[in-house]
């Protein structure tokens, strides 16, 4: 059984990474998201913590996912992209 705390975790962690990215502390790539990308992922995160917090998670077949958009337009490198990924597989998994 996925434990929420462990995903909250993730999802805090995919944040604080993307935040990161979104305040320029990361070199832009030619095949970084515009701003407005980053903040439409950022919020998802959001929503997804809200989620989990409040134990008001949407059917499985409900839950939005985004993970298609981060593998289309991230680097492989992007280290954020790395734990939104994380964090959005174990969401999924509650």
């Amino acid at each position: 059984m996925i434990n929420s705390k462990h995903v909250k975790d993730l999802i805090k962690e995919a944040i604080i990474k993307l935040d990161y990215q979104i305040d320029g502390g990361s070199p832009a790539s030619l095949n970084a998201p515009n701003h407005e990308l980053l903040l439409m992922f950022r919020s998802r995160l959001e929503s997804m913590l809200c989620e989990v917090e409040t134990n008001q998670l949407p059917l499985k077949h409900d839950r939005k996912v985004m993970g298609h958009l981060i593998v289309d337009s991230l680097p492989f490198d992007s280290i954020w992209g790395e734990a939104f990924l994380k964090a959005e597989h174990k969401y999924m998994e509650l």
